[in-house]
């Protein structure tokens, strides 16, 4: 098939979850015999850097990317079997041009934005009520528009096929045999690892409930390791001696932070979808301890099934279970091979490859009915 992919901007590898999952998308179809074609509606920066890992996943870039609609439009000429258009904002751009052409069109929706926002909303109080009407008004909108809507959950896949759309739930990362390594208990294993961007809001507000309530309740070995960007305004507060910031790192390095530490901290209060940290770690062998937010959405079963996985609700309990963690060497690689089996039979390449190539004929399906 001759796939189209559209988005904002062009997506890295190295930087956020939503754009490593497109990067996922693009294996699995490359690995399925697919020829994939990039176009992007506008720019973001660092674009020789992105083009070159595209190109190297081989990927063709449409000539004229950044250009906006009319540039789509006259992408739009040529004949594709599916065009894929990811997140609400460019795919609500996107819908007119589709419907004209009358190609089979998917919404990749990563994760219902407006149920991060509105969460978001009420425990920050940062979100303005105008931006959370028109992110409801822009997803609703798609879901009636596109043939057919991706999303990582079920639950979230649910609610659109409720609210009169077409969805289906569908992994959204893709663990290759490098992702999935079992691991052992070791005395040197230290600390807690925290993966994501500071702006990201659910993260922010993670690192600062762990730094101010969880951390000061474990002893002195565990501190917290925290990867990804964080400006220097807004890890100011919370650097001392039991926290460390490590930038954005490389996946060798993030494979090795992962072996050093004793858990995965992820006490997340809000936000949506899958969480791409917790799937990444289970997949190497290292316990996780998160929320009931957290484990919401995790392997397309909405937090039936544990896994492995370690869930606690306040700072005492979380600090209880890190503790528990790094004490009871039983119990971590109880924790550790459950969660490795449970990923590797949802998040394999293998797996992932399957559920996409099932999206496609799904999207196809939906396309002729309508």
């Amino acid at each position: 098939m001759k796939i189209l992919m559209v988005d904002g901007a062009l997506p890295a590898r190295d930087c956020s979850a939503g754009e490593r999952a497109t990067f996922d998308l693009i294996d699995a179809l490359k690995a399925l015999g697919h020829s994939v074609v990039f176009t992007a509606l506008g720019t973001n920066g660092r674009e020789t850097e992105r083009l070159h890992a595209l190109e190297v996943a081989g990927v063709t870039i449409l000539g004229g990317h950044g250009a906006g609609l009319n540039h789509l439009h006259d992408a739009l000429m040529e004949t594709w079997n599916t065009v894929i258009v990811h997140r609400p904002g460019p795919a609500l751009l996107a819908a007119e041009a589709l419907k004209a052409a009358g190609v089979v069109s998917v919404h990749w929706g990563h994760d219902i934005h407006t149920w991060r926002l509105e969460a978001q909303r009420q425990r920050c109080d940062n979100v303005p009520r105008h931006k959370l009407l028109v992110t409801d008004v822009t997803e609703r909108r798609c879901w009636q528009a596109y043939d057919l809507n991706v999303y990582p959950t079920g639950r979230e896949a649910e609610h659109v096929n409720s609210a009169g759309g077409r969805a289906v739930a569908l992994p959204y990362y893709r663990l290759t045999s490098a992702d999935l390594a079992p691991a052992l208990w070791s005395p040197a294993r230290r600390g807690c690892l925290m993966v994501g961007a500071a702006f990201h809001e659910p993260n922010f507000d993670a690192v600062a409930f762990a730094v101010a309530e969880v951390l000061p309740l474990l002893g002195p070995e565990h501190g917290i390791t925290v990867v990804g960007e964080w400006p220097s305004e807004r890890r100011a507060s919370f650097e001392d001696d039991g926290v460390r910031f490590t930038g954005r790192v490389s996946e060798a390095e993030l494979r090795r932070l992962h072996a050093d530490h004793c858990c995965l901290l992820a006490p997340l209060r809000f936000g949506a979808g899958a969480r791409r940290k917790l799937v990444a770690a289970m997949g190497l062998g290292l316990p996780v301890v998160t929320s009931e937010e957290g484990l919401r959405g995790l392997l397309v079963r909405d937090g039936l099934h544990a896994d492995g996985v370690r869930i606690a609700a306040t700072a005492e309990q979380f600090a209880d279970r890190v503790t528990e963690l790094a004490t009871t060497p039983a119990l971590w690689n109880t924790c550790a091979a459950d969660a490795l089996a449970a990923v590797s039979a949802v998040y394999s390449a293998s797996s992932f490859d399957a559920a996409v190539e099932q999206t496609l004929q799904r999207a196809e399906e939906c396309h002729h009915d309508r």
